[in-house]
């Protein structure tokens, strides 16, 4: 008699819970989406520029400079806008699969170099999910978790090359990708290479396999900076030259910044620049990031494995000095840092193992209680994480929406429009530069996509070498005095500058050290100030200035101008209101490709209020019944709960004489 065949049906738990911490993830993201960087515009021009035929340039026409620190990123964007597609969308996507990514190799990583499969191998994934900071930078359009889940691979793939004398070598692929991402992960490439040289010993056979492997890398990178030398004609991006020499003092304050910052620090509210410098911030946090982060760098350090110590530790440490060497970073969010996130919350998890390795029964149990308790501390202290370093956003587990977890919230935040950076200044420029003209300003992200035809000369030199100083013209006339380059070599129509008042209103104090060169030249004496508006704050404006004889768009001019943005980017809201309402102050209300584009961006995001408000603000007042019901049905549809649309049509029947629709809509909001 045979016994019956027993079936397992044990539940894979680490796998289930890894699942779950991905799905917090994407629902951190997902409540970030609507955020989007104004640096990642700068990327999609070049991409539209390069699927459109002229090469990697910021300015078709221009000579080719790297204004741009992410190649494979905008190679990627160039190949979705040459199949039509919105390169913004998709780089969301990938940025929130290569976090999902980062996960599960952080997972695997640590249940490897622990040789164990106990629950803690979970931990680091966990908090990669809870992070606010590694959940933003997933959707703000630049490729900053691409490199971190490029550098987790090549770790792995070491790890399995070296435990298995594998005879393909995969991971200096991973390595050339990292760098082709982003130039600046190369520091990743020396624990790498270190832990391999260290396992060769006097093994002759495995320094063969190390050189072999060294070769592949140095092909690889050899074959791509060849390139990049030949067609750019400088080594290192061009944002190098124009963004480095920060020093090494604000490198070191940046990264006390992030400890503070993910203890839970909240900063001064009257000055958000401060970053933790007068900061009141959560004891507990503090003490879980000392016990989670920095102690357990210092146990690996003296108790890990090899193993831990040069991949894990040692990528802690190389990410470390390589940010006090560039001098940290201007960005909100710490993104430099989010390549070091994994490998700290795996340090964590290896300290825990040492710890016991030096106890017995009772010594562990503390241990793991102390660890549990810091962990938990770390964790909250990052729920408590500072909006001023998230784009003055609360976390989601902070909102007062309390039931953010529930579909109909997720969808809701899903359907809100980009609300992109800088969307005032690009506002002006479509409605006072005229088409093919070209300006001096900072801040060239966004509205240097929706105006592809400026001219674009960046401030700062991020697209220029000779504001940038690069070595290929750094003994230049032009590098030598950029003042004089600007004003009296390229003598740009238009020139935006932002300046610090002494007082709302008062006349301008202090522009950045580029434009006040600019400004003291006698070539601004050409210039007349065409608009000013508020940039941000209190006292920081806004400045356009116009040089004499060049004429502002006509009204049919920049109803085109706003038409071509608006089609553009059909899921930025603000394009299309802008649309709407300049036509509707201009007189081009029976434009109708104009009313089309709006009622394709009402269909398409209804959940907007800004757009709707809006919209049935300036139909209601021109009278435009047919936009204001386009409109009001498409909220009533999509957001039932919301009194305002009710009201704002009502308003428009009465002003276009129709009380009694008015009086009996209403009635109908009351009785639902």
């Amino acid at each position: 008699m045979t016994e019956p065949r027993r079936f397992d049906v044990r539940i894979p738990v680490q796998p289930l819970l890894v699942a779950l911490c991905a799905l917090v993830f994407l629902a951190n993201a997902g409540f970030y989406w609507e955020r989007t960087i104004d640096d990642a515009y700068i990327s999609f021009r070049y991409a539209r520029n390069f699927a459109a035929g002229y090469g990697l340039r910021f300015n078709p026409g221009d000579e080719p400079v790297e204004g741009f620190t992410n190649f494979l990123w905008t190679m990627g964007s160039a190949g979705v806008i040459a199949l039509g597609g919105d390169p913004m969308f998709w780089a969301k996507v990938a940025g929130m699969t290569a976090g999902a990514g980062c996960l599960a190799l952080a997972w695997r990583l640590c249940a490897a170099l622990r040789a164990r499969e106990d629950l803690l191998n979970v931990l680091p994934p966990l908090l990669l999910a809870t992070s606010a900071h590694f959940a933003h930078w997933a959707v703000q359009g630049l490729e900053t978790l691409a490199p971190p889940l490029a550098i987790l691979a090549a770790t792995v793939l070491t790890l399995r090359e070296t435990d298995s004398r594998a005879r393909i070598l995969w991971s200096p692929l991973a390595i050339v990708a990292a760098f082709m991402v982003r130039p600046d992960t190369v520091f990743a490439f020396l624990p790498l290479a270190a832990y391999r040289m260290v396992l060769c010993g006097r093994d002759g056979d495995a320094w063969k396999r190390f050189a072999l492997w060294a070769t592949y890398c140095a092909i690889g990178l050899a074959v791509y900076n060849g390139w990049r030398l030949a067609y750019f004609g400088d080594l290192l991006p061009n944002t190098w030259y124009a963004k480095s020499g920060a020093g090494h003092v604000r490198g070191f304050s940046h990264l006390y910044e992030f400890y503070l910052n993910q203890a839970g620090s909240t900063p001064n509210p009257a000055d958000q620049s401060v970053y933790g410098a007068s900061a009141e911030s959560s004891i507990a946090g503090r003490a879980g990031w000392i016990a989670i982060a920095v102690v357990p760098l210092l146990l690996v350090a003296a108790l890990g494995t090899l193993a831990q110590r040069i991949l894990v530790a040692g990528q802690v440490l190389a990410n470390a000095v390589y940010v006090v060497v560039v001098g940290g970073d201007w960005m909100p969010g710490f993104r430099f840092l989010m390549i070091a996130l994994p490998f700290v919350a795996m340090n964590a998890v290896f300290a825990v193992d040492a710890l016991e390795s030096r106890f017995r029964n009772a010594g562990r149990r503390l241990a793991r209680l102390a660890f549990g308790i810091a962990a938990i501390a770390a964790i909250v202290g990052q729920f408590r994480v500072d909006t001023a370093h998230v784009f003055y956003r609360e976390p989601m587990w902070m909102t007062r929406d309390a039931d953010w977890m529930k579909p109909a919230n997720a969808a809701r935040n899903y359907g809100k429009s980009f609300s992109v950076a800088l969307e005032g200044i690009s506002d002006e420029l479509l409605q006072r530069t005229a088409r093919g003209s070209s300006i001096f300003m900072s801040d060239i992200g966004f509205p240097g996509w929706v105006r592809p035809d400026l001219e674009i000369v960046d401030v700062d030199g991020l697209t220029n070498r000779f504001l940038a100083g690069a070595p290929s013209v750094r003994d230049s006339a032009a590098a030598a005095d950029p003042a004089a380059y600007v004003m009296r070599d390229l003598e740009p129509d238009y020139l935006l500058a932002f300046a610090v008042h002494s007082q709302t209103g008062g006349p301008p104090q202090v522009y950045p050290p580029p434009v006040a060169k600019a400004v003291a030249r006698p070539e601004f004496a050409r210039y007349a100030e065409v608009w000013t508006g508020l940039k941000s704050g209190r006292d920081v404006r806004n400045h356009l200035y116009a040089r004499d004889g060049v004429e502002p768009p006509t009204d049919a001019e920049c109803i085109e101008l706003l038409k071509d943005a608006a089609r553009e980017n059909p899921r930025v809201a603000r394009m299309a209101e802008i649309l709407y309402r300049e036509c509707a102050a201009r007189g081009f209300l029976e434009d109708r490709e104009a009313r089309a584009i709006v009622e394709r961006a009402i269909d398409r995001l209804p959940r907007d209020g800004n757009l709707i408000a809006g919209v049935l603000f300036h139909a209601s007042n021109r009278g435009d019944l047919d936009m204001a019901r386009t409109a009001f049905e498409a909220s009533r549809r999509a957001n039932p709960e919301f009194e305002a649309p009710w009201r704002m049509m009502a308003g428009a029947l009465r002003s276009a004489g129709r009380p009694a629709e008015a009086d009996a809509l209403m009635a109908e909001w009351e009785s639902e």
